[in-house]
Formats: structure tokens, C-alpha cells, sequence
């Protein structure tokens, strides 16, 4: 991630620290061709979790219990195995850490920037973890074991209450879920100087090349700076 968070890295300064957090486990399974060519000599690689894909009977089971809605299977599919570990070994690191004023996450790390959200603002509403959100290609979910924190049991959807900026790649083959990724975020937080926003690129599934996006990332920038200003944040970020 270093590597790829370098363009906004660059464009917001020398006034922000980051701090990188690897996935609670080692990747398994091949790793995309682009990404072995472009970052292999930085592996090994680490995901949050293993997505299985429901099994046909946990699926009729699920849809089985009273007052869940037809469908719900469908919108919720996998299982995140090794889920419990991954939020056990964050709550840890973050406890060390302390607060942050930006969250960042990158396609799955956007899905447990998420998730961490949700489940900090159900365990400890009044004191979150972070200001803002920023989700890069992030996609849906679908974990049953996460649906708590997202869908009341009848389905009608539980909105993420933080500020959020959602950068998509419009070739990205993730590209819808991505935005399904976005409306799971409240349009106007609580108290927020910054409605939901939505940023586009004209690339895939990685953050913007800063070479051929300088413009972006500078807009980018003064987006978040924007928004540290108007909440009357200091100006020093730890990201």
C-alpha cells in the first residue's frame, strides 16, 4: 500500500503521518498477474479474511429463520472465515495506536474499514476511531456473519454514520459494487461539513497512477484538508 497511497500521500504533505496495517493473514490462493508484476518484490501479500460462498442449505436455512425477508441470501452470500480474528487482532493494534483522524482502505481493506466502523459505532458509539472515510475501489460486503451490522432483520438497511469520499475506477470490474459499497454510507453525516462523495477515474482497480493524475490527487487533498479545517481540526493528520 505504500507504493500505492503514494500520489495522495504526496498530495497531502508533509503535515500527515500514515500509519499501514496489514490483514490478519497471509494471502492465499494465486495472486492477480498485474499485481505480482507491479508489487511482487513486496510480498507477501496479507487479505482480512477468506470469502467461501454459501452453501446451498445455509442459504435455505438463513432464509428459513422467522422475519428474514426472500432474497436475503442472495445479498448476502459469503461467509468471511477467519472474520473473529481479523477484528480481535484490530481492535488490538488500534487500542495500542489510539484514534485517527482518516481512515483509508483499498478494495477488501475498504470492506474492513467498513465493517470496523459499524462494529466500533455498536460497541462504542460515542467514541469513534476515526473522522473521516476514505473507500479506494471498496466493493459490497456480502459476509452473512457481517449482515447484523448493516440490515435490521427485516431487511431495512442500517446506514454507516461517518463522513465518507469513495474513489471508483470507471473500469474497474468492480465498478457497481463499488458504488453499492457507497450507498451503504449515510448522503450527509451527523454534524459533517462534507456530504458522501463520489470521485471518479478514468482507470481499474488501483488507486490513480499519480504521474497521469496529479489534478485528482490535488483536488483529493484539498478535499480532506477542506474538511479538517471546517471541523477546526488541528493541523497536523494521522492517517
Amino acid at each position: 500500500m505504500e507504493t500505492q497511497t503514494r500520489g495522495l500521500r504526496d498530495a497531502l504533505g508533509p503535515n500527515t503521518e500514515f500509519i499501514f496495517l496489514n490483514g490478519s493473514f497471509e494471502a492465499r490462493g494465486p495472486t492477480d498477474a498485474i499485481v505480482e508484476k507491479l508489487f511482487g518484490d513486496t510480498a507477501p501479500f496479507f487479505e482480512w479474511w477468506v470469502v467461501r460462498d454459501l452453501e446451498t442449505e445455509e442459504k435455505e436455512d438463513i432464509e428459513d429463520q422467522d422475519g428474514i425477508p426472500q432474497g436475503t441470501a442472495t445479498r448476502w452470500c459469503h461467509a468471511f472465515e477467519g472474520f473473529d480474528q481479523a477484528i480481535e487482532s484490530m481492535d488490538e493494534k488500534l487500542n495500542e495506536l489510539g484514534e485517527f483522524d482518516l481512515a483509508v482502505g483499498f478494495s477488501q481493506g475498504a470492506i474492513m474499514v467498513t465493517i470496523l466502523s459499524m462494529w466500533y459505532h455498536k460497541k462504542t458509539p460515542t467514541k469513534p476511531w476515526w473522522k473521516l472515510v476514505l473507500c479506494v475501489c471498496g466493493v459490497y460486503p456480502r459476509g452473512i456473519n457481517v449482515r447484523e451490522l448493516f440490515e435490521e432483520n427485516d431487511g431495512k438497511p442500517i446506514l454507516v454514520p461517518f463522513p465518507s469520499i469513495h474513489v471508483v475506477g470507471q473500469k474497474d470490474s468492480l465498478y457497481e459494487e463499488s458504488l453499492v459499497l457507497k450507498d451503504m454510507y449515510t448522503p450527509h453525516a451527523r454534524g459533517s461539513p462534507l456530504e458522501r462523495l463520489l470521485i471518479e477515474h478514468d482507470g481499474g482497480h488501483k488507486f490513480p497512477s499519480p504521474e497521469r493524475h496529479t489534478k485528482f490527487y490535488a483536488d483529493l487533498a484539498d478535499t480532506i484538508w477542506q474538511f479538517f479545517t471546517d471541523i477546526h481540526h488541528n493541523s497536523v493528520a494521522r492517517l
